[in-house]
C-alpha cells in the first residue's frame, strides 16, 4: 500500500521491476525460471529449439541425448541438452556472459530482494533472490556445479537422479540431484523466504 504523510512516504515496489530487462531484450526462458536478457530473436529460436528437441537426439557415447550430426548442445544452463548449431551456442555462452549488463540495475542495490542481515541470496539460478544462510547458498552451488554427474537416464527422464539422490526443487524445474535432506532444506527456505527479506523501517 502507497502512502504520503508529511514529509514520509511508503511505496510498495514487486520484484517484477528488479527482474526486467532493459529495453531492447527479453528474458529467454529456455526453461522456468530462465531469465537471461536476450533479443526477441534469440529467444525465438531458443524455443523453436526447445521445440524440436526430441528429433535433434540419438542415444550415443555421451548418452540418450547426444546430438545428432550438426548439432551440439546449447549449455544455456547446467544440464542443458537441447542440440542446437554450433552458433546458437556459441549465442548462449555470449548472452550468459553479458547477463548482468542487460537486466536492470535495481537488483543490485538496497530494494525488495534484501536478504536481512545473516542471509544471503540462494542462487540457485539467476532468478532465485530466496533469503538463506551462508552455508545453504554454499552447498546449493556445490551441488549445481556437479549436477550432471548424478543424473541417469531413468523412468523420469534423462535427468532421472542417481540412487541416494532426489531432484532439489527449489523452483518449477529445478531437477539437480541433492540429498533428501537438502530437498527439504530448500522448501524449509521457500517457506521462510518472505519473513527474511528486510523491510523498509525494520
Amino acid at each position: 500500500m502507497n502512502w504520503i504523510s508529511g514529509n514520509s512516504a511508503s511505496v510498495t515496489v514487486t520484484t517484477d521491476v528488479v527482474n526486467r530487462c532493459l529495453q531492447g531484450y527479453v528474458w529467454r526462458e529456455a526453461r522456468p525460471g530462465d531469465m537471461v536478457c536476450v533479443t526477441g530473436a534469440t529467444r525465438s529460436q531458443v524455443w523453436a529449439d526447445n521445440a524440436a528437441a526430441p528429433s535433434r537426439w540419438t542415444n550415443g557415447a555421451y548418452g540418450p541425448h547426444t546430438c545428432i550430426s550438426g548439432y551440439v548442445w546449447r549449455e544455456a544452463y547446467s544440464g542443458d541438452d537441447v542440440c542446437v548449431t554450433g552458433a546458437q551456442r556459441t549465442q548462449a555462452a555470449s548472452d550468459n556472459a553479458a547477463a548482468a549488463s542487460r537486466r536492470n540495475p535495481a537488483r543490485l542495490v538496497a530494494g525488495p530482494n534484501t536478504c536481512v542481515s545473516g542471509y544471503v541470496w540462494r542462487d540457485a539460478d539467476q532468478s532465485d533472490y530466496v533469503c538463506v544462510t551462508g552455508t545453504t547458498r554454499s552447498q546449493v552451488l556445490a551441488d549445481n556445479a556437479v549436477a550432471t554427474s548424478r543424473w541417469v537416464n531413468g523412468p523420469y527422464g534423462p535427468h532421472t537422479c542417481v540412487a541416494g539422490y532426489v531432484w532439489r526443487e527449489a523452483f518449477l524445474g529445478d531437477d539437480v540431484c541433492v540429498t533428501g535432506a537438502q530437498r527439504s532444506q530448500a522448501a524449509a527456505d521457500n517457506v521462510a523466504g518472505p519473513g527474511r527479506v528486510l523491510r523498509p523501517g525494520g
